[in-house]
């Protein structure tokens, strides 16, 4: 009886901590480095102010995908010049704290750190986040003529077993900097869209909609983990002129994020009342644009222009005649006389 009640009292204490060890192996050991950070100016005032830094950062897929499910936290850091870097803390021990209540307590302030999962990301897992007034008050009166500003960001998966706080802590991101010694610079070009293709589709009512797709180049995709990039679609019916030259208005998504998948209701939009593809040609031609802080705009070449509609009255022809042919289209340079 002695030696079941003995072995009982064992059970019982070492019981919590097999449960622990359970719960604890559903969660990582690592978690994977940010894929990329970028920081530059906001938007400038129209009284010629430049607006608060900007910070882009980029998420790994797993990142993504853990956060929805767990509290994953991004801690961003700091320093000016040669300087120390300003929160890196360890979290190598068990907290009675959470990483939210230690900020507010040490520092007072909140914007150091976030949910991942509470934010908004483009396509690509990158968004935007604004240094707020109370952070330029922690570097004072910036000079980017004179001094760098250096920036990076891990991520903190913080595990509560009702017992405390342990965390499981990235390696931190590249740094990224503004500045007098900035390397992070904006484009002053843009690569074109690749391989555009559209193709006319309808809704479930049988209302009909245009489907585009594209490859998106390295090149861009690298362009927007730095600042966001945007598609656009240009367009034309028939003979008419391009909706870029005559101000008719581009197509868009009505954001800035960048797609390589893109459905656009030419209704909804505002542009045709009808499409009609027995009577009419349409034609399409992408780019890409990103801005500079004082709003003004970086565009890339178009892509190549693709039609749907009446059939091509050149479909016979050799594949290494079709861009010439298309070009002449373009330019009005084929009369309708030699159609068909």
């Amino acid at each position: 009886m002695k030696k079941l009640c003995l072995f009982v009292m064992c059970l019982m204490l070492i019981l919590p901590g097999l449960t622990y060890a359970d719960e604890a192996s559903d969660y990582p050991s690592s978690l994977e480095k940010p894929a990329g950070i970028s920081v530059r100016l906001g938007a400038r005032s129209e009284h010629g102010e430049d607006l608060p830094f900007i910070i882009r950062m980029t998420q790994p897929n797993s990142i993504m995908k853990l956060a929805k499910e767990d509290n994953v936290f991004f801690e961003l850091d700091w320093k000016t010049n040669d300087g120390s870097w300003k929160f890196n803390k360890s979290w190598d021990k068990k907290n009675d704290e959470s990483l939210w209540d230690y900020y507010d307590r040490v520092f007072g302030v909140f914007y150091v750190c976030g949910y991942v999962g509470n934010i908004i990301h483009d396509e690509r897992n990158s968004f935007d986040f604004n240094l707020v007034n109370e952070w330029l008050k922690e570097i004072g009166t910036y000079d980017l003529d004179n001094n760098t500003y250096y920036y990076r960001f891990r991520y903190v998966l913080e595990i509560d077993d009702g017992n405390g706080y342990s965390h499981v802590v990235s390696p931190w991101s590249d740094t990224a900097s503004i500045g007098k010694l900035s390397e992070g610079k904006i484009p002053s070009s843009l690569e074109a869209p690749k391989n555009l293709k559209a193709e006319l589709k309808e809704d479930q009512n049988g209302k009909p909609y245009f489907h585009f797709t594209c490859e998106i180049p390295k090149s861009i995709e690298d362009v927007n983990k730095q600042i966001p990039v945007r598609n656009f679609i240009d367009w034309k019916v028939g003979d008419d002129k391009w909706a870029s030259e005559s101000g008719a208005g581009v197509l868009n998504k009505g954001d800035y994020i960048l797609y390589d998948n893109i459905n656009i209701d030419p209704v909804d939009e505002g542009r045709w009342f009808e499409v009609d593809i027995k009577q009419n040609t349409y034609y399409f031609r992408m780019y890409f644009e990103t801005r500079k802080p004082d709003q003004t705009p970086i565009r890339s070449p178009f892509s190549n222009i693709v039609e749907i509609g009446t059939p091509e009255f050149y479909s016979g022809a050799s594949a290494w005649a079709t861009p010439e042919l298309n070009k002449a289209v373009e330019y009005g340079l084929i009369p309708e006389i030699l159609k068909g």
